[in-house]
C-alpha cells in the first residue's frame, strides 16, 4: 500500500511457500504482501520460525524444490514477475540487480577461496574487467564497508576473519556491482553489540543518495527503530500488522507486536523480569484456525478462533489484523516511543 509517493521497486504480492515432508505439506508462508520503494529501508520482524529467511530465498528463486514449492503468488522487482523467469534470468538478476546479505557469513563464505577470489568471481559473473582494474575496485569495496589494510583482508581465509570483518565482506560482496536492492537476513544476529552498531550505520550510509534499497529481515525491533522507515511484522507465514515505524513503535496495533516491544530490555523497571510471549510460533505443518496468534493472545475472543482476520486499517499507511485493539481497545496499546 503506496505511504511516500515514491515508486515501488519490490511487490510481494499473495506469495504462499510450502514444503513437503513425506506425505505431509507444511505451509511456511501463508498469502505474503509487501513491497519496498526506491530509496527506502524495509524491515520485516518476526521471531524464528515464522517464514522471514523462507520469503527472501524465494525473491531470489532459491527455494529448493523439492521439499519446497512456490504455490500462488507474485513478485514483481522493477516491474518483472521474478516467479515467471527462467534461470539463466534469475542468474543475471542475483548479484547484479538484487543483492544478498546472509544471517552466518562463516557457512556462506567459501573456506577454501580467498576473500579476493570470492568478491572477484561475484563482479566477473556480471561484468567484464581488465585484471588491472579489479584490484583497485575491490580496495575500495572493502574501505567503503569499514575494513582496514584491505591488502591483508582479500588475501585472507574466511576462517582468519573476526565476526564482524566476515560480516563486512558479505556486505561487500553483495554491494559489488551496485545493485538496487540489498537484502540482509539478520545480518547482526551473531555480533557483539559494538560490531552491530557499526553495521547498521553502515547500511544507513548505503541508501544514503536514494540510489539503493534494503529490505532489512530482523527478530529485533530496537534495530527496526534505528534503520527502518516501514516495518512489516510477520507471525506463522503473513503480515500481522505494517506500517510506519515510528507509529507501530508508538501505538502497536496487535498484540503479537506488543509483546515484542514489551520483551525489548530497558522497557520495563530495572531489576524486573522481562515479560515474554508465552508459547511458541506454531509449526507451519500445526498452524491453528483462525487467527494464528490465538493460541498466545491474552485478549482473543471466541471470533478469533474462528476466523483469520484480515488487515484493517488503524490510520492512513497502518494496518493490522486485530479487529479487538483496532475497534473496542486501544487504551491497551502499549509503544516504545
Amino acid at each position: 500500500m503506496p505511504t511516500s509517493g515514491k515508486k515501488k521497486l519490490l511487490s510481494v504480492e499473495d506469495l504462499k511457500v510450502s514444503f513437503r515432508s513425506g506425505d505431509k505439506t507444511a505451509l511456511a508462508v501463508d498469502g505474503l504482501n509487501f513491497e519496498v520503494h526506491h530509496g527506502e529501508t524495509v524491515c520485516i520482524v518476526g521471531e524464528s520460525g515464522c517464514g522471514k529467511t523462507v520469503s527472501s530465498l524465494a525473491i531470489l528463486g532459491l527455494i529448493q524444490r523439492p521439499p519446497g514449492r512456490i504455490e500462488q503468488g507474485a513478485i514483481f522487482f522493477a516491474g518483472r514477475d521474478l516467479l515467471r523467469l527462467q534461470e539463466d534470468e534469475l542468474c543475471l538478476i542475483r548479484g547484479r540487480q538484487i543483492g544478498m546479505i546472509f544471517q552466518d557469513p562463516l557457512t556462506s563464505l567459501n573456506p577454501v577461496f580467498t576473500v579476493k577470489e570470492q568478491i572477484q568471481e561475484t563482479i566477473l559473473a556480471h561484468e567484464i574487467l581488465e585484471q588491472k582494474n579489479i584490484e583497485p575496485r575491490l580496495f575500495e569495496l572493502l574501505q567503503s564497508v569499514g575494513l582496514p589494510s584491505p591488502e591483508t583482508t582479500l588475501r585472507s581465509y574466511p576462517h582468519q576473519l573476526s565476526g564482524g570483518q566476515r560480516q563486512r565482506v558479505m556486505i561487500a560482496m553483495a554491494m559489488s556491482c551496485d545493485p538496487k536492492l540489498i537484502i540482509a537476513d539478520e545480518p547482526t544476529t551473531a555480533l557483539d553489540v559494538t560490531v552491530q552498531a557499526q553495521i547498521i550505520k553502515l547500511f544507513k550510509s548505503t541508501v544514503q543518495d536514494g540510489s539503493r534499497s534494503i529490505l532489512y529481515i530482523t527478530h529485533d525491533l530496537g534495530v527496526v527503530a534505528n534503520l527502518a522507515q516501514r516495518v512489516y511484522v510477520m507471525y506463522a507465514g503473513l503480515i500481522v500488522e505494517q506500517g510506519p515505524v515510528r507509529e507501530i513503535l508508538r501505538n502497536p496495533g496487535h498484540p503479537y507486536t506488543q509483546g515484542l516491544l514489551a520483551s525489548l530490555p530497558g522497557t520495563g523497571k530495572r531489576g524486573s523480569l522481562l515479560p515474554s510471549i508465552p508459547g511458541t510460533v506454531p509449526a507451519p505443518s500445526r498452524r491453528p484456525p483462525g487467527c494464528p496468534f490465538h493460541p498466545r493472545c491474552s485478549i482473543r475472543q471466541d471470533s478469533c478462533v474462528l476466523q483469520r482476520p484480515g488487515l484493517e486499517a488503524i490510520k492512513s499507511g497502518h494496518f493490522s489484523r486485530c479487529p479487538v485493539l483496532i475497534k473496542g481497545e486501544p487504551e491497551k496499546r502499549t509503544g516504545l516511543l
